[in-house]
């Protein structure tokens, strides 16, 4: 499909959405993001979409399967209804309805898997019944899913009546006993499994209740998984159209309203997305935390000695010069992926000239003095500690006194 932007210059943005193609919509809070998504669910008509929501619920009443095929039916008419409502930008109308539906529709997908290896048995249509049972089953995908996602936790079908949870080789529990993170796992892992081929899917903040380290491979591998769909994802983790650079990357600005309905939309589209722009970086995630990296271990007098120095910086001991020199340049050479502007001071030791400007350029300052621990024998220092030790010493005896 074309979806056509409102711009305030007047000459709406064309973006083309097809299968197997992914958007990440970025920007900073209240620039329009979700309205962008929802201004997008009402350009689709009768075509296929499916939106999970930022304020989306978590919870689950519990894995037990108590919709009728009926039932289930008038949920999905009643979805496409509720999800183009300009109220939906902050009531979420059917969260449990529609989590029931996703229950369901898993299960329908497993039994729909085996009636066709059953039909095709029956019929003597060998191959195919063996090309559809070495298809893996939507259980095993999820499960596969939130493998990669690194959690902990696997879902199972007790006889098509209720969906439980296990963790490792444990005891099955309820499904509405896992943790925020794994049930949103689960909610939005069993959505994108289970809708039609062809649909877009609109998500909002996918990161809610996961960990960086989960979400980025967990997400990659749901586009991977439904190459058919498209994605057009908004978030505030900037890391993740970085590690999908085959994804388009708009970027909101702001949003002009009339009343509640959003009018048109200050956007850009990126031709660079693994890089973003650092005014992009500071409106959404603030200045980038300042860290020193200095030589010694936790326990080193080095480490009190700088943070009394640089106390507008956060201290990290590393070992040696070569350890700081590490973790300078690896910081420094992954900015896109991280917040952080890293830095490093060493000893000077035995380094020559040569080797002091080489390591200035990459962000790393030699002292003037052999190691830090000169700066308790310099006579300046001597001298400043000693003024104002007398100064707390006077105020005491002045304290006492009075």
């Amino acid at each position: 499909m074309q979806w056509s932007i409102p711009q305030p210059s007047g000459d709406p943005q064309s973006v083309e959405l097809e299968a197997g193609q992914q958007i990440f919509v970025v920007g900073p809070n209240g620039s329009g993001k979700s309205a962008l998504l929802q201004h997008l669910a009402d350009s689709f008509g009768e075509g296929k979409f499916r939106r999970i929501f930022a304020h989306r619920q978590t919870w689950l009443q519990s894995g037990s399967l108590t919709l009728t095929p009926e039932s289930r039916r008038q949920i999905e008419r009643d979805r496409r209804h509720y999800e183009t409502t300009q109220d939906s930008l902050w009531i979420d109308h059917r969260g449990e309805a529609t989590h029931a539906a996703v229950l369901f529709d898993l299960v329908a997908a497993e039994n729909k898997r085996a009636r066709s290896i059953a039909e095709n048995v029956e019929q003597g249509k060998i191959n195919r019944a063996k090309k559809a049972a070495n298809a893996a089953s939507p259980f095993t995908r999820l499960n596969d899913l939130l493998a990669l996602g690194t959690l902990g936790v696997s879902l199972h079908n007790l006889d098509d009546v209720e969906i439980v949870a296990r963790k490792g080789s444990g005891t099955t529990f309820g499904i509405e006993k896992m943790s925020d993170g794994e049930r949103n796992a689960v909610i939005m892992a069993a959505t994108v499994l289970t809708v039609d081929p062809g649909t877009t899917l609109l998500i909002d903040e996918p990161e809610r209740h996961l960990h960086r380290a989960i979400i980025s491979p967990f997400l990659s591998a749901l586009f991977e998984q439904r190459q058919d769909c498209a994605f057009v994802v908004s978030t505030h983790e900037l890391f993740l159209p970085v590690e999908n650079p085959a994804a388009r990357v708009l970027m909101t600005r702001s949003c002009t309203w009339a009343g509640n309905q959003p009018q048109a939309w200050d956007l850009k589209i990126l031709a660079q997305p693994t890089k973003l722009p650092e005014t992009l970086r500071l409106a959404i995630l603030g200045a980038r935390s300042r860290v020193l990296f200095v030589e010694g271990s936790s326990s080193s007098l080095d480490l009190p000695l700088y943070d009394t120095l640089f106390p507008q910086l956060s201290v990290s001991p590393c070992g040696n010069c070569v350890d700081v020199e590490r973790a300078v340049r690896g910081l420094r050479a992954t900015e896109d992926r991280h917040h952080v502007e890293a830095f490093g001071i060493v000893d000077r030791d035995d380094l020559d000239d040569a080797e002091v400007d080489r390591l200035a350029d990459a962000g790393i300052f030699a002292l003037a003095v052999r190691s830090v621990e000169s700066l308790y024998y310099c006579s300046d220092s001597i001298e400043g500690i000693a003024g104002h030790q007398a100064e707390s010493l006077a105020r005491i005896s002045h304290q006492g006194s009075s």
